[in-house]
């Protein structure tokens, strides 16, 4: 063997395991992750009925009927005896609240900002639904005009169509359900409260008062407390208390500090100044099919049919246009912009999507649409809604907490809406309860730490979900950022995934990243960051320089 060889063969056999071994360490990294921040690994351990005779007995408390407490109703019915929800309005208790045409229900959403308003849902949440109801999903969206299709918004970055990543999902874009907030919830409630199938949840009238704890176990909560329809105070003893509406956010850690509990508790908050209006069209069958959007109104694809976000250095207004539930369609104008002029008719609508400042405009089927909207215009259904401040309340920082204590959704945080994110986050929470009610089957009680380790578990998962809309809400001059913090806070970030939002209109794999980024799949925070994917910015960015 001459000395060529003798070197040769020892190098090509390090390169290769070096190659090999740092794609492996990046996949173990990468997976780590993914358990840690998303649900991907979560959803098939869901609706895993226990046996009764493994089932914890007592009460599991859901405080609030929404969207977060219903589904932790859902979770804890297939590990507790009884599962009661107390929820304040009473409506919701009627068939009204359950009624296959939401669009038709005869009583208003007091105490939900978004009920009326557009909704996007991802596939991490499609997959969530489908794990627990299985076929009676399909079956109640497709009674209720839910389209069941392809998550593609049809979107567009400044003007600029995405490239369209099917291929690299094998020809066909993840599965999501298209409805609005009304229809969702709606589905949600009767699919829960479903007494064939889950004769163990049973809903309330009361709005939550206070807690009572445990005499003989200090760090426990014995009961709680609730006004019922008739005024009375009530008390019902809880083997778990699930806090899952926004009045637990104040409320519920004022109940706690009365307790001598949760007394350093902090919470963190940031204001983007977000608001937005929703225009609610429903057009005949025969004026749907006259709408010039590409594939047709009634597509069985999905029902994304234009999302258009801005630059922030061009604009801070958006454009969104969906079909939705009830054969509706959903139009939404507004943005980072507190200071944003209502559209109120077709023309004023117009007028808008014209004057948006965009790298290209909108295409003229938009006009072309809106003109012919004009035909259901007198039954238009406007809605203004002005977000308020998004916060972070620390449970995960607290170390006195009940041990049979959480909470979930806007019980804990309460995010920018654009980003489509607050429905799974609330489902996060129910995730994080069956984890760890899931791992401990064989004894029929809460396990040791049982809060502790929820509050830490939903933390992680929240963690990404509040930190990437906070980074690009600092791109708006009219946010007013975090204490200790400036708009120029996380900016090289901004930067580099500012590029990345570029590429997405020039190459199909950058935009298959964010869409399941979007969709939250199987995605890890340093997915955006491989070295495949930095060079390909770095490429952009240095064609831009020799260009300008």
């Amino acid at each position: 063997m001459n000395a060529f060889t003798t070197l040769w063969f020892p190098a090509v056999t390090v390169t290769v395991a070096v190659y090999y071994g740092v794609g492996m360490i990046w996949e173990y990294i990468r997976r780590v992750l993914i358990a840690k921040h998303t649900i991907w690994y979560d959803t098939p351990r869901l609706g895993q009925k226990r046996l009764d005779s493994a089932k914890i007995p007592g009460i599991a408390v859901i405080c609030g009927g929404s969207v977060g407490g219903l589904f932790a109703a859902r979770v804890c019915s297939d590990h507790f005896e009884r599962v009661v929800i107390i929820e304040p309005e009473s409506w919701l208790t009627t068939e009204d609240g359950r009624r296959t045409d939401s669009w038709n229900q005869e009583n208003k959403r007091a105490r939900v900002m978004q009920y009326y308003s557009v909704h996007a849902f991802q596939n991490g949440l499609y997959r969530v639904l489908q794990q627990v109801f299985g076929p009676n999903l399909f079956k109640e969206c497709a009674a209720r005009d839910i389209q069941v299709g392809e998550t593609d918004f049809q979107s567009r970055n400044w003007g600029i169509p995405t490239k369209d990543p099917r291929p690299y999902f094998g020809g066909k874009l993840p599965t999501t359900l298209w409805a609005g907030r009304r229809g969702f919830e709606t589905l949600l409630r009767h699919l829960t409260l479903d007494k064939t199938s889950y004769p163990n949840i049973e809903q309330i009238v009361g709005t939550v008062t206070g807690f009572t704890l445990d005499p003989a176990r200090p760090d426990h909560l014995k009961s709680v407390t609730y006004r019922d329809a008739e005024g009375g105070n009530q008390d019902i003893d809880a083997t778990l208390v699930v806090g899952a509406q926004r009045l637990i956010n104040a409320g519920g850690v004022k109940w706690l500090k009365r307790l001598g509990l949760a007394q350093d508790i902090k919470k963190r908050t940031y204001d983007p100044k977000m608001q937005y209006i929703n225009y609610e069209f429903s057009p005949l069958p025969e004026l749907g099919r006259q709408l010039p959007i590409p594939g047709g109104f009634d597509k069985e694809d999905g029902g994304g049919i234009i999302v258009c976000v801005p630059l922030a250095s061009l604009d801070r207004r958006f454009f969104s246009m969906y079909r939705i539930d009830g054969h509706r369609i959903i139009l939404g104008c507004g943005g980072w912009a507190p200071d944003i002029e209502t559209p109120r008719n077709i023309d004023d609508i117009i007028d808008y999507a014209r004057s948006l400042n965009l790298v290209q405009p909108l295409p003229e089927w938009v006009y072309e649409t809106l003109e012919i909207l004009r035909g259901c215009e007198d039954n238009m259904v406007l809605k203004r809604v002005t977000a308020p401040a998004s916060y972070w309340t620390q449970y995960h920082t607290c170390p006195d907490l009940p041990s049979n204590f959480v909470a979930l959704g806007d019980a804990v945080a309460r995010l920018n809406p654009v980003y489509a994110q607050g429905t799974i986050k609330s489902f996060y929470g129910g995730v994080c309860i069956n984890n760890l009610l899931d791992t401990s089957r064989a004894e029929a009680s809460l396990p040791p730490n049982f809060s502790r380790d929820f509050f830490k578990m939903q933390a992680d998962k929240i963690a990404l979900l509040w930190a990437g809309p906070k980074t690009n809400d600092y791109s708006f001059c009219t946010t007013i950022p975090e204490e200790g913090e400036t708009l120029k806070s996380g900016a090289f970030l901004r930067k580099y995934l500012s590029q990345l939002s570029n590429l997405c209109t020039e190459d199909a794999y950058i935009n298959f990243l964010f869409t399941k980024n979007f969709a939250l799949m199987d995605t890890a925070p340093i997915d955006l960051f491989h070295p495949r994917v930095v060079y390909r910015a770095l490429k952009r960015w240095a064609c831009t320089l020799v260009k300008y």
